[in-house]
């Protein structure tokens, strides 16, 4: 089984210190950065693969002023730099799934991955989606609880529910 580790969208304008917009609603901060850190030290330490996944919108005139955020080629675009980085496997996407980026569904294919752990961020919507395309791909999806935060807690459990029958796991 080759493992790889996502990292999920834990960017200067969502969980830095420098956020334009300030950081995103979620659960301490630090926390969640040092639960992902802690988890890109076991991937490293095993051998296995980590992947940055990055929210890289347009730099165009509506998602400057509308959303303000994680703008391709600005700063806040950038990994939060408490965030560890261990080798060049980044990817940038525009949609919740990280599947979205059809580069990096080749190199999970290519380097024959079969499970997927996720961290980062939204648990209830990024992580999520990206969890089910996982499983349509065929692949074991697994999301660290530990290693996740929400802006949205209310709509957890239910995610969790549909998340659950599909065949995501859990882990603490």
């Amino acid at each position: 089984m080759k493992k790889v580790l996502f990292v999920m969208d834990l960017q200067e304008d969502t969980t830095g210190t420098t956020a334009s917009k300030g950081p995103f609603p979620i659960r301490e901060h630090q926390q969640l950065i040092d639960a992902v850190n802690e988890r890109i030290e076991a991937y490293k330490a095993a051998g296995d693969e980590i992947a940055y996944i990055a929210i890289a919108l347009p730099n165009k005139w509506f998602f400057r002023k509308v959303v303000g955020i994680a703008i391709k080629g600005t700063p806040g675009c950038s990994i939060d730099r408490r965030i560890k980085i261990v080798g060049n496997h980044y990817f940038e996407k525009m949609k919740p799934s990280a599947f979205a980026n059809k580069n990096l569904v080749r190199w999970i294919k290519d380097n024959e991955v079969t499970h997927v752990e996720i961290t980062g961020i939204d648990a209830a919507q990024c992580c999520a989606a990206t969890a089910e395309e996982a499983v349509k791909l065929g692949l074991e999806a697994v999301i660290n609880r530990k290693a996740t935060a929400t802006t949205v807690p209310h709509k957890l459990p239910k995610v969790n529910a549909k998340l659950t029958q599909l065949g995501v796991k859990f882990m603490d």
